[in-house]
């Protein structure tokens, strides 16, 4: 497959979340590339809600005044993890010439944010200076997605990508350096990366490699992401698509047992290798007196998270949701405020519900 990279300047670069992203902890995020040659025919991006290009894998364009941007739209922003990138691979095949990345993060650098990056390619590693001066200052960390080793399924379903095997050892030379580094196994594909001996051999050599964390996910399937993988499905795996029908019905997510019954198989895999399943937050660029709302957000998403996993009720899961956005983003500290006005003073704020004040107390407690 041929790649047309085209230039094509940028009207605004730098994307605010309404809440922080709490797999990768970024609240921005900066996407140099509109478009990616690394072609996964599973990617989300490909959906309408990304606003991409049809041809997503055919023309790459390249924000060429990524940088300058930054640099204005950063200026006055309240420091925090900035993921690069939030769509598309911020080290796909264009970046080695055009290096919008490199000169995204000299500015991160230079202005003492901390990064978040995810990629599937060994390019990264180019970058280790900056990521290491970046690390120094205030953090930075790594996430390659790997979901299988079979080399025969890598080709078919990401073609334009390094292989798993390159992805692994840049982890280690990443890890090696000083800066804290994971896999995302992500998204595991029904019925062709979803068994036990698949997900266990990823995990393991993770953990091998020296691996910090573990994220695993299912595969999405919205509007024209959903098409995609149906017809290529159908080219390549005819006997799966109605396997696939009966299990997403159409829907964004499998429905039924599926996802938690994946789920829980992940979880005993990342407790026998000791493995967290989670990126422990960084909280040490935040200021002081906010630190511990982070730390306890951290716990009441990661209960969300869990509860998710588990397919539990979904009011249940929009209590603790609710409650981690509300302490997450407070501006006094939680536990002075716990101290001053008791749980008195907890269900006063919006969005903690009267039922989470004893769970956020014991998360208090434990820190």
């Amino acid at each position: 497959m041929t790649t047309t990279i085209e230039e094509k300047p940028a009207k605004t670069i730098l994307n605010q979340y309404k809440h922080v992203d709490a797999w990768f902890w970024c609240k921005y995020s900066v996407n140099p590339y509109a478009g990616c040659g690394h072609a996964c025919e599973y990617c989300d991006a490909r959906s309408h809600k990304y606003h991409l290009q049809s041809d997503f894998a055919q023309t790459v364009f390249v924000k060429t005044n990524a940088p300058e941007l930054l640099r204005r739209q950063i200026a006055k922003k309240p420091k925090d993890i900035v993921a690069l990138s939030g769509v598309t691979d911020p080290y796909q095949p264009a970046e080695e010439k055009s290096e919008i990345t490199r000169k995204c993060l000299e500015v991160l650098a230079e202005k003492g944010f901390p990064v978040f990056i995810a990629t599937k390619s060994d390019l990264v590693l180019r970058d280790l200076d900056l990521l290491q001066k970046i690390q120094a200052a205030s953090s930075a960390t790594v996430a390659f997605t790997i979901t299988t080793f079979d080399e025969k399924l890598t080709e078919v379903f990401e073609p334009g990508a390094p292989s798993p095997m390159d992805r692994m050892q840049a982890l280690m030379k990443v890890v090696a350096a000083g800066i804290p580094a994971g896999v995302l196994l992500l998204p595991i594909l029904p019925y062709l990366t979803d068994s036990e001996d698949n997900l266990e051999q990823v995990v393991r050599r993770a953990r091998i490699a020296g691996a910090a964390f573990v994220l695993v996910g299912g595969l999405t399937m919205r509007d024209a992401q959903q098409d995609r993988v149906y017809a290529f499905l159908q080219a390549r795996y005819p006997e799966l698509v109605p396997k696939y029908k009966t299990l997403y019905k159409g829907q964004y997510v499998p429905l039924g047992k599926y996802s938690p019954k994946v789920n829980g198989l992940c979880r005993e895999i990342l407790d026998k290798h000791k493995m967290p399943g989670r990126i422990a937050r960084p909280v040490d660029f935040f200021p002081e007196k906010l630190r511990i709302n982070k730390r306890v957000a951290e716990a009441l998403f990661y209960k969300t998270y869990q509860l998710e996993a588990a397919g539990a009720a979904s009011a249940k899961i929009w209590d603790f949701r609710e409650a981690a956005w509300a302490v997450d983003e407070l501006k006094d500290d939680v536990r002075l405020i716990y101290e001053v006005m008791g749980k008195k003073g907890l269900q006063q704020i919006p969005g903690v519900s009267e039922n989470m004040v004893d769970y956020v107390c014991a998360v208090m407690q434990s820190i």
